[in-house]
């Protein structure tokens, strides 16, 4: 079972015109990890849908930030991939 990690509201990174997702460090325990995002347009739509995944030892390589004593990385949405996405390119 991989760590599953459920964000509420990801992070508006204003200088570089992108959104990111801060991950703790501590609870990054298998190999693959799985993210999920909940924020929500005014229709009540999911902005970003899908389950996303990110290797453990990718997710370690970005950079960090402490949040209430907590470690986090900080990683760009682009850069995570939709779980399963490899298997339904090679079925096409």
């Amino acid at each position: 079972m991989n760590a599953h990690f459920h964000i509420l509201k990801p992070i508006w990174n204003g200088n570089e015109r992108r959104r990111e997702v801060g991950l703790a460090q501590y609870k990054m325990t298998t190999e693959t990890l799985d993210i999920t995002i909940g924020v929500v347009n005014k229709q009540g739509e999911k902005l970003y849908p899908y389950l996303y995944q990110i290797s453990r030892e990718k997710a370690l390589k970005y950079p960090t930030q402490t949040w209430k004593g907590t470690i986090l990385r900080i990683i760009p949405i682009r850069d995570l991939r939709v779980a399963g996405e490899e298997l339904r390119m090679y079925l096409l």
